[in-house]
């Protein structure tokens, strides 16, 4: 008898993750492939269903379902990718349909941060709870919110989008066009942004050649703030404080019992991340804090495709 497992896909920006997950959520076999956005949705979804026949074929499986995590906006009931930033070229994309068409299987679609919450949840959480809030603090800012054990996903797929909260009037320029968007402030992009633009201020600062050719990156950010660098301390500060208050007001309304905090932002600085839950600590009201634990996701950076797997378990 075949062995029983899931296919998970994460797909990103610059790479597509391609797993056989196992019941129990441990990885089979991985495979990782460009997306190679300039030539289109129709090129790397063919690469994938190549990549997924041979991982199939060559450990000799049975696979139960195929799911998949994708940058937003999308249409999951339908299956349809619609414009992501970062995937420019998939607009109003069918990937379920595509999928589907070549196996013959159950497929799932859903943003990356709500598969990763699913992942967390199923897979990562030691103890059992029902009310989550996920976050990640990556290039970007997203989520997931699961309410009685069950993913939220909002009347238009699009629920969790923490990065786009408006936490500052007139604040940073956001990728999404408007000014002040937690997102803007407290992600990587954005503590790389802000610490460029206070810098080109001041040419004699040690960053001044990386600010003037945009080639400064939230890790050389956070390497200042290690040295002692008063703007790096300034720009990493604010981060903390609006990505703090801004889960607060999440945590305030939602009340859940469990915040996971992920992404390459936090599971990279660990002093960023206990500043943040301290601050958090500090701004959400008495009676919440008492039922909340927060904790870094377990996954770490297989939280995506593990997810997507569990999409169909």
């Amino acid at each position: 008898m075949k062995h029983n497992v899931a296919v998970g896909i994460d797909i990103g920006g610059t790479k597509v993750a391609i797993a056989l997950v196992n019941e129990d959520g441990t990885i089979l076999a991985e495979e990782t492939i460009l997306t190679n956005v300039e030539q289109g949705p129709s090129f790397t979804v063919e690469q994938i269903i190549n990549q997924v026949s041979h991982l199939r074929d060559k450990h000799e499986v049975n696979v139960i379902g195929i799911g998949v995590g994708a940058p937003g906006p999308l249409d999951g009931e339908k299956g349809v990718i619609l414009s992501p930033p970062n995937l420019k070229t998939w607009h109003n994309y069918p990937l379920k349909g595509k999928i589907e068409k070549a196996f013959g299987l159950n497929t799932i679609l859903a943003n990356d941060a709500d598969a990763a919450a699913v992942g967390e949840y199923r897979f990562g959480v030691t103890e059992k709870h029902q009310h989550i809030v996920y976050v990640t603090v990556s290039t970007g800012i997203g989520g997931g919110i699961l309410i009685n054990g069950e993913l939220y996903s909002g009347s238009a797929s699009s629920a969790g989008e923490f990065g786009q909260m408006i936490v500052k009037k007139d604040g940073p320029l956001c990728g999404c066009g408007r000014r002040g968007c937690l997102e803007g402030i407290s992600s990587g992009t954005g503590i790389a942004n802000n610490m460029i633009e206070k810098v080109l201020q001041d040419e004699t600062h040690v960053l001044y050649d990386l600010a003037k050719t945009n080639s400064l990156t939230a890790q050389d950010v956070f390497q200042a703030y290690e040295r002692q660098d008063q703007t790096a301390i300034e720009v990493v500060t604010e981060a903390e404080d609006y990505l703090a208050i801004g889960l607060a007001n999440v945590l305030n309304a939602l009340n859940p019992s469990l915040l996971i905090l992920g992404g390459g932002v936090i599971l990279s600085q660990p002093g960023f991340y206990e500043s943040v839950v301290e601050k958090i600590n500090e701004y959400v009201i008495e009676r919440n804090v008492e039922s909340l634990k927060v904790v870094k996701a377990s996954l770490g950076t297989k939280a995506g495709v593990v997810g997507a797997a569990a999409l169909v378990m």
